[in-house]
């Protein structure tokens, strides 16, 4: 077949997402059972390919591929997919890989594409569990609904209905207390502790009607249900957002000493970034066990009250001795280098500057996704 020829079809199949797309990953899984060299490269795209038809699947029954913000993502998917589908024909027909592959080595492509597509799976699969946390419009429902569940409640609005505010909280999780030194929970859990606050953190920035600012995010505010399912609580000092506004400004600050935005504390505007300040914290906290550093380290004031994990951590880290400020529990878990790394997107989100903070969607894609580059953080806030 020639190339142009081959194009064509590809390109009249490959149009909206839908029944399109999923004939162009048909023709992937199909053509990987007939290639006639790197069988097993093909086997591992025709793998990829079916795990993104899935979430294409789910992503369609939920019509968030719909969204114009969608567009962009779905276009590199399709280009990705599409070259995955060359590459496989290159693979059955000498002649096509020689149109295509000129001066170009088959197997390194195969593998780039195969990290291209782990990619675009990681990321539809953050974007899928950020929408399915939408279960908490059971308990926020409109902003006039939790106003009332603030006043009736005492500002303690928790996830069900019927649940009540005693529920296990992941409070005790950082201190070294009894029960954290003999059952110490592992890495995986915390794992699953952590994406879970993000993604309800992310609903609630971007996917709730209206739009919410927790205003104070910490540990104490997690429920953490029978199977250590973490859900987001106590919406006293909440704010909803207007269409189109990001910040809520006020003479009054409330919230919690060591979780408060500096830019909240000392001016009294609320963000999604304070909320992305507060989470840093809290990552921090389950990560290292700790509320705070060892008694030797020299801390100002402000530091000590405001940003007690802050200083240390970044020492650590520009140390290359992280070692030190991870639970000692987690020192033998083979993951060190995923640990290690999500100290470092927890420093990010502490940064003194509003800007310099990442989105809630950055998060939620940075911690599902280990090829996503970070950049390295400046000093944090309080230091």
């Amino acid at each position: 077949m020639a190339l142009w020829e081959c194009l064509g079809k590809v390109a009249n199949i490959a149009g909206p997402v839908g029944v399109d797309m999923s004939k162009l990953i048909g023709m992937i899984m199909k053509g990987a059972e007939t290639v006639r060299r790197n069988h097993e490269e093909c086997q591992q795209l025709s793998h990829f390919a079916s795990a993104t038809e899935n979430l294409l699947h789910e992503l369609a029954n939920l019509k968030v591929i719909e969204n114009p913000k969608m567009w962009k993502p779905i276009q590199g998917l399709r280009g990705t997919l599409l070259q995955a589908y060359m590459l496989i024909k290159s693979c059955q027909h000498r002649c096509y890989a020689h149109h295509f592959c000129t001066g170009g080595n088959l197997a390194a492509q195969l593998q780039s594409v195969q990290k291209e597509m782990d990619f675009n799976i990681r990321y539809l699969s953050a974007l899928l569990n950020a929408i399915t946390y939408s279960e908490i419009t059971t308990v926020l429902g409109t902003a006039d609904e939790i106003r009332n569940a603030v006043k009736q409640d005492g500002g303690r609005v928790c996830p069900h209905h019927g649940e009540t505010a005693s529920s296990p909280s992941i409070k005790g999780l950082p201190k070294r207390g009894k029960r954290a030194t003999e059952s110490p929970l592992d890495w995986t859990k915390r794992c699953e502790i952590v994406q879970g606050i993000a993604q309800g953190a992310l609903y609630l920035h971007k996917l709730c009607k209206p739009r919410i600012i927790h205003g104070d995010l910490k540990p104490g505010n997690i429920l953490l249900y029978s199977d250590l399912t973490p859900k987001i609580c106590d919406f006293g000092i909440s704010t909803t957002l207007k269409p189109g506004v990001d910040v809520d400004c006020t003479s009054i600050v409330t919230g919690s000493r060591g979780f408060i935005a500096p830019e909240y504390k000392r001016g009294g505007c609320l963000s999604v970034k304070s909320d992305v300040y507060s989470f840093g914290v809290t990552m921090l906290q389950i990560i290292s066990g700790k509320k705070g550093p060892p008694p030797p380290l020299a801390l100002s004031d402000e530091s000590r009250d405001y940003g007690l994990l802050n200083k240390w951590a970044w020492d650590l880290w520009a140390a290359r001795r992280l070692m030190e400020f991870i639970d000692p529990s987690l020192h033998r878990e083979p993951r060190k280098a995923e640990i290690m790394r999500w100290v470092q997107i927890g420093l990010l989100c502490v940064q003194e500057h509003p800007e310099d903070r990442p989105s809630m969607w950055d998060v939620v894609l940075m911690l599902g996704c280990e090829n996503a580059i970070l950049r390295e953080p400046g000093l944090p806030a309080y230091y």
